[in-house]
């Protein structure tokens, strides 16, 4: 009896043994593949240049016309066969999948989005975690005419656009000095539900659930004006015109006349239309606001295919794919992290190209560093009316000692090609000729610091200032992040300051210093000797 009873105790042990050893293998198992994956895809984000070569920035198929169902990433291998292409007049290739049955309704999600393994690989090739998590947030309702991603934005397709249920005081592209003072708020839209009309959708998304758009006082949730409806749309007897674009992004600004918050929202729309695979070439901008016209508008007809406001909207109208820009509080510029910007170096390629300003390549910028003739540009803020709440155009943190500064540097490095410019002055396309051949810019805080994401990879920037200005991070980590060398300097003495101008007399000491010092960081990498 005890024979049996021992050799029982003896069976169990070992099969315990053999059970623990079988899950601690899994468990290893499971732990060194899901951490592989997540270093792949944190190291592509912090290093730009191991992406595999030849490999596409696309990440999603372009959208299609009419009942085209926009979900090609949420399907599964067996129904990516039932994929048909389909040609639009232009000979854009869209993919079209064939209607599949329909899941749940009643406010909830037509079905649960996937991760297609072929998207992800090139998010992570591209280095855009902002894309790849806002793609992971996608679901489809209305049979894929509205593709959600949650709390940021929504595809509509076909959707129609009643402009009456939209309304302003401010007509907007004004020229400034015909709106003077005129209130902020009558340069915002007070937006009714049927501004946006969506029919024939069989899954209507919860109100509670369906939220997109900025949050502010001024402007309310623009997914308030979106009427979705099971049947279609009652025309009333009006012809429904169609617009003449594809793909249209609609863009709310904030502050229009500021370069920085420009740059800002330009970069955000970039984003918006990765999400596509769209161009600036194949994409309208919709700017949903009556802000006066400023010389930074320049930006965004230089680069969209067409820019349009509602006022240019005759009548109700279908848009093919309407698609609005996330809120500002959610762009990746903001984050106070210093890790590489994201599709940076794609946004500046594209920008620049759009708007037909040649990029500077690396052998340009070693020859200059082996000659010792880098480009300085140092950027002057005067007075200047460029806002209507500004009606005298006073401008703070001005340089005293603009002509002596020129002076000095000239005298300090008499190889390097060295100048002085109000860029406000000058046309956008000049305005970026300049920032883009500059090796190094100088100038007091301001906006114009945000053009520094278009400066070629490797550049400099010193940004200076006033003696009771409190530090603002923004320039600093744009720079940093967009691969710029940054130095800093600040006066420290009240005797330099002019209260009543509003300027200060900067050091020219301090400034030989700093230049000499982004000389060695831009040079080194051509070669060690090639500095001042």
């Amino acid at each position: 009896m005890r024979l049996k009873l021992y050799a029982s105790r003896r069976n169990i042990s070992v099969l315990m043994v053999i059970i623990v050893m079988q899950v601690s293998l899994t468990c290893v198992w499971l732990a060194f593949n899901g951490h592989s994956s997540g270093n792949n895809l944190e190291q592509t984000e912090q290093d730009p240049e191991k992406r595999p070569n030849g490999v596409q920035n696309s990440i999603v198929p372009q959208p299609g016309e009419g009942d085209t169902r926009h979900s090609q990433r949420h399907v599964d291998k067996s129904s990516s066969k039932s994929e048909e292409k389909k040609q639009d007049s232009k000979g854009e290739t869209f993919h079209r999948n064939k209607k599949s049955p329909a899941r749940s309704t009643r406010g909830r999600p037509e079905a649960v989005p996937t991760k297609n393994k072929q998207s992800v690989r090139r998010i992570q090739d591209s280095q855009s975690k902002f894309v790849f998590r806002m793609i992971s947030s996608a679901v489809s309702y209305c049979d894929g005419n509205v593709e959600f991603y949650e709390n940021m934005t929504a595809l509509m397709r076909n959707v129609i656009v009643d402009p009456a249920k939209a309304h302003t005081t401010a007509r907007g592209g004004e020229k400034i000095k015909d709106v003077l003072l005129q209130h902020e708020s009558a340069e915002f839209y007070h937006q009714e539900n049927g501004l946006l009309n969506v029919e024939n959708c069989s899954n209507i998304p919860a109100p509670n659930v369906f939220k997109f758009g900025h949050a502010s006082p001024q402007v309310p949730l623009l997914s308030s004006a979106v009427k979705i409806s099971k049947g279609p749309y009652q025309t009333q007897g009006e012809e429904i015109q169609k617009h003449d674009g594809d793909f249209v992004i609609l863009l709310t600004r904030f502050e229009y006349a500021n370069v920085y918050w420009t740059v800002i929202d330009l970069y955000d729309t970039f984003l918006t239309m990765q999400l596509y695979n769209r161009t600036f070439k194949n994409t309208d901008l919709w700017i949903f606001d009556a802000h006066p016209d400023t010389s930074l508008d320049s930006l965004f007809k230089g680069t969209f295919r067409r820019v349009f406001r509602i006022a240019e909207i005759k009548g109700k109208t279908q848009i093919r794919n309407l698609l609005p820009c996330f809120s500002r509080g959610k762009t990746p510029i903001l984050d106070k992290v210093l890790r590489p910007l994201t599709l940076v170096e794609k946004f500046r390629r594209e920008v620049l190209s759009a708007l037909g300003v040649p990029m500077k390549s690396d052998k340009d910028r070693e020859r200059r560093c082996h000659g010792k003739r880098l480009n300085v540009l140092f950027i002057w803020r005067r007075n200047y009316v460029g806002h209507p709440r500004n009606p005298k155009g006073i401008v703070s943190r001005k340089i005293s000692n603009e002509d002596e500064l020129l002076v000095s540097a000239k005298h300090h490095f008499p190889n390097y090609t060295i100048r002085g410019e109000q860029l406000d002055k000058l046309p956008m396309k000049r305005q970026l000729e300049l920032i883009g051949n500059a090796d190094i810019m100088v100038g007091m805080h301001g906006a114009a610091f945000g053009f520094t994401v278009f400066m070629h990879k490797g550049a400099g920037v010193l940004e200076m200032w006033p003696r009771a200005f409190q530090g603002n991070w923004h320039m600093e980590y744009l720079a940093k992040r967009s691969g710029i060398f940054y130095q800093s300097w600040q006066n420290t003495e009240s005797a330099n300051e002019n209260l009543v101008e509003k300027s200060t007399k900067v050091s020219l000491d301090a400034v030989k210093s700093k230049l000499e010092e982004l000389s060695i960081s831009i040079c080194t990498k051509y070669n060690d000797k090639a500095t001042v």
